[in-house]
């Protein structure tokens, strides 16, 4: 008998994957590192300087997670490069890319503000979907009444 998966079965596989990705995304360094290797293919060393302060056994670990989730190949002569998978998921990234300037932006006015939140901010946090309450309550941007910027 053939059995026909049902939308809510679909719904739990694909909610179980991007948390899967996200999960991996979340990693520290995970996504700098894709990130790095968008545009060209590194070497370890070229890798670690791109990357900034980060020691290399981090570097190790990050790649050879990135790896198993085949976002990253490694080539002997070229270096690290990222795979299919790894190429569409920045293709992907790029809506996120022009969401995130005016997200930062309200945030940012926001935080000028203190506690007091205007109602220009209301709008332009409406606007990415936040409420004041839920900015306030994501741990990086908890602040009280003298909030200088924080990034």
């Amino acid at each position: 008998m053939n059995r026909r998966a049902r939308p809510a079965q679909i719904k739990r596989r694909s909610s179980r994957a991007i948390n899967d990705a996200l999960a991996l995304f979340q990693r520290r360094w995970a996504m700098r590192i894709l990130w790095e290797l968008r545009s060209s293919s590194l070497n370890f060393r070229e890798l670690q300087s791109a990357c900034g302060d980060l020691s290399a056994s981090v570097l190790s670990l990050r790649i050879s997670e990135l790896r198993n989730a085949l976002l990253v190949e490694h080539d002997a002569g070229t270096g690290y490069q990222l795979t299919e998978h790894g190429r569409s998921l920045m293709a992907a990234a790029v809506p996120l890319l022009r969401w995130a300037p005016a997200w930062a932006a309200a945030v940012k006015r926001l935080a000028a503000a203190g506690s007091h939140c205007s109602t220009r901010i209301r709008v332009s946090l409406r606007s990415l979907g936040l409420s004041y309450s839920e900015l306030r309550a994501y741990p990086p941007f908890r602040f009280q009444t003298t909030a200088a910027p924080f990034w």
